[in-house]
């Protein structure tokens, strides 16, 4: 991006994000737990007794995973049994065994083979931004393309 080579990027918001990066919230997602059409949970508490599938993306959740740490916070006995940096591979994952994986909500909206579960108690979203270069962040172009980008 500071080479200009690479217009616009999205990402999850990230505290630790460069001073070089600007983002804007372009949308904002429920976490759910999200598990395989035939699993045998019907519950959050009956769902926390199965192993946990985690998402790690690098700059937004690679030093710990919120709601793991939610749930040490809460005393909640869990187990973290796969962890990946691929979206693809840890749906693939869910998908063909008992695993949980706390992920954003759009994703049980999508039309694939998955039941699930509210996290109202989890009161945190995931706001999803556009990254532009700082120094273009007020330039009619990039604001057009933060716009569109939004629209979709």
């Amino acid at each position: 991006m500071s080479e200009g080579k690479i217009h616009l990027g999205l990402h999850f918001l990230s505290t630790s994000c460069s001073q070089n990066v600007t983002q804007r919230v372009i949308e904002t997602h429920k976490v759910c737990l999200l598990m395989n059409e035939k699993h045998p949970a019907n519950s959050i508490n009956e769902a926390l007794q199965y192993p946990l599938a985690t998402l790690k993306v690098n700059g937004w959740n690679s030093e710990y995973i919120k709601f793991t740490r939610h749930l040490k916070k809460e005393s909640v006995t869990h187990h973290v049994a796969f962890t990946s940096e691929d979206l693809t591979s840890l749906v693939m994952c869910i998908e063909n065994s008992e695993l949980i994986a706390p992920l954003p909500s759009f994703l049980a909206n999508a039309k694939m083979p998955f039941k699930s579960l509210s996290l109202q108690a989890y009161n945190d979203d995931i706001e999803v931004v556009a990254c532009v270069a700082t120094t273009h962040r007020n330039d009619p172009f990039y604001q057009w393309l933060v716009t569109l980008v939004k629209a979709i």
